[in-house]
């Protein structure tokens, strides 16, 4: 329904953009979700499916995307960036508004987080850092 966004700071090592991490900073984040009614006629069955149907899409384009990419420096080196690319969120605020219960006021639910970031990690979790070669492997 509405949300907003204190800062974003971006720290890109442009001499490595291949070798180093690129670092996102989002601080301050608050939104507010507000369930929409359901849509007359729409069985739980039939949103399940619709859902499903636009993830395999998204995930079949994303894969076709990555296959083209490949095939060029500047595919391939952002590519990298985006598989070493570390993501750090503090304080973030989230409301979950549902204003169609069988209750007589509004059901609301607030999760708030400190911190928390997405890194990078190899199979056993430990950082990776990844370089880019101008061949193809």
């Amino acid at each position: 329904k509405s949300g907003q966004m204190a800062n974003i700071h971006f720290k890109i090592p442009w001499n490595s953009l291949g070798s180093s991490p690129v670092t996102v900073t989002v601080r301050g984040i608050e939104a507010e979700v507000v369930r929409v009614e359901q849509m007359a006629g729409t069985t739980e069955e039939q949103r399940r499916a619709e859902v499903r149907s636009m993830l395999d899409k998204y995930r079949q384009d994303a894969v076709t995307a990555a296959k083209n990419a490949k095939s060029s420096f500047t595919g391939r080196l952002l590519a990298n960036v985006v598989d070493n690319l570390v993501l750090h969120f503090s304080d973030i605020r989230l409301v979950f508004v549902d204003q169609h219960t069988l209750l007589a006021s509004s059901v609301a639910a607030e999760l708030r987080l400190d911190a928390f970031s997405v890194d990078t990690a190899n199979q056993e979790w430990e950082p990776v850092d990844f370089a880019v070669s101008d061949q193809e492997t």
